[in-house]
Parts: C-alpha cells; structure tokens; sequence
C-alpha cells in the first residue's frame, strides 16, 4: 500500500507531506470513542484521536455499549445523526431494541448506500468486526446463541395483527396473553415472513421459533397468515387455554416461514 507521498522519492519534503500521510493512516484506523445517550447516541473520538471532519466510508468507530429499547442513531461530535442497522440474510434492518447491551464494546461501521444512499452505521461486534445478528449480544463457543424472549399483553374485542416482535418477542420465543371480551370467535393475523425472518435471533435456514398463546378473551382465537407465512396445524386457542407453536424459516432471502400449531 503506497501513502500519498513516498519519502524516499522526494527531495524536498515539507510538514504538509507528513499531515496527508498521516491522515490517510487516520483515515484507516477503527477510532476509539466515548458515548452519551442510549437511542440516540453522540460519539466523542477520545483523546489524540484522528479528528473526523467528515464521514469516510467503512470508516470504523469503536465505542461503548449502552441499552437500546429501539431505533437508534448514532453521531460522531457535530457531524450528522444517522439511523444504525443491524446486518441480517435478508438485508441491513434498523435495530429494534436489545441489540446493544451496557458494557459490550461494538464498531460502528460508516456505510454511504445505507438508508436510500443518505448514509448510515452497520452495528458489528468489536471481536474482529464480526456480524451481529438481530437482537443477540453474544454466542458462545459452539456459534449457538441464548434463548431470549418476552411477555406481549394485548388487549382488543376484535382480531389484530400480531407484529414479528410480539411473536419472537425479541428473541427467539414469546408468550402472547390475549383478552378483551368479543362477542364472538376471532381471528388474529401474524405478521409478514420478511418482517419476522427480519426480528429473529440468527435468523437462517431452519432456524426455529416459539411462542405461546393465554387465552382469557372469553371466545375462541383462531390463527391466521400473513404474507409469506404458512400454517398447518391445530389453529384454535380455546378460552381459558393456552396454545404453544412452533415456526420455521423456510427462506431468508426470499422470506418464508412455516408456523405448526
């Protein structure tokens, strides 16, 4: 790799020679920041530090972990504040919450064809820029990842559309309490396969998984399919009962997902 300037080339070297040298090192160098904020982050480079006058692509940021509870920005000083996107099979997605975890360190990569071409962060792991799928903070050695899940109440006298979080309940598993007194048997609605391939932990081929149904709505709550999603299976969660299922990426380029009951 050639610098802009080659030293031993030259016969008259001036400082300004050194300045470009080194900011082109700077420019190649992960930089070491400080963070304030949780969803919408401010990125302070520390101390003798490559100054960052603008964004560079690819141009790396490693900083602290904090708790996001959904859709994040982050900002490097007085720069612009740009939407972070976690990688998955199916494309970079905007983070949903979890996905940074206080006392982690990750690596905020500059990308500029992120969010339509204005610009944006992929959110990696600080070990070797690794990929970070959806909402996990770490694996262990054997590569699978820890079950996390989530309680989602809802409430509602007519059918709704049960939203990928609601079913993977940031994770991989979920438990879904149902009432709201209707006057008859209802049906509810999964969300899309692209959106629920987008929520899962890890979400690949094969990949499965679960969650549970309480039914205290005094009628019947019938499953139904959202585009992409098939199911098979006892559908039905009587009143007064709980109901588990199972899914299953068929596809996460093209999303499908099949749910058994």
């Amino acid at each position: 790799m050639a610098l802009p300037y080659l030293f031993a080339n030259l016969t008259v070297a001036t400082s300004t020679f050194l300045d470009a040298n080194f900011a082109a090192l700077g420019a190649l160098t992960p930089i070491p920041c400080s963070v304030t904020g949780m969803n919408n982050l401010t990125l302070s480079p520390v101390f003798n530090a490559p100054s960052v006058i603008q964004y560079t692509n690819y141009m790396p940021f490693v900083c602290g972990g904090t708790n996001n509870t959904g859709p994040a920005t982050a900002q490097v000083g007085s720069l612009p504040a740009l939407l972070i996107y976690k990688d998955s099979l199916a494309g970079p997605v905007e983070l949903t919450g979890g996905e940074m975890v206080a006392g982690n360190l990750y690596v905020l990569l500059y990308d500029n064809a992120l969010n339509s071409g204005n610009g944006g962060f992929h959110l990696q792991s600080s070990q070797g820029l690794n990929y970070v799928p959806a909402n996990v903070s770490g694996a262990n050695a054997t590569g699978t990842w820890p079950e996390r899940g989530g309680v989602t109440p809802i409430t509602s006298a007519t059918g709704v559309t049960l939203t990928a979080a609601q079913l993977t309940g940031g994770g991989n598993q979920s438990i879904i309490t149902r009432a709201g007194s209707p006057v008859g048997g209802i049906t509810d609605t999964t969300d899309t396969a692209a959106n629920i391939v987008a929520a899962l932990t890890g979400a690949s081929p094969g990949v499965v998984f679960r969650f549970r149904i309480v039914n205290t709505s005094g009628q019947t709550v019938t499953l139904g399919a959202g585009s992409g999603v098939a199911l098979s299976g006892g559908l039905t969660t009587a009143s007064g009962a709980s109901h588990d299922f199972i899914g299953i990426i068929f596809s996460a380029v093209s999303p499908s997902i099949g749910i058994y009951g």
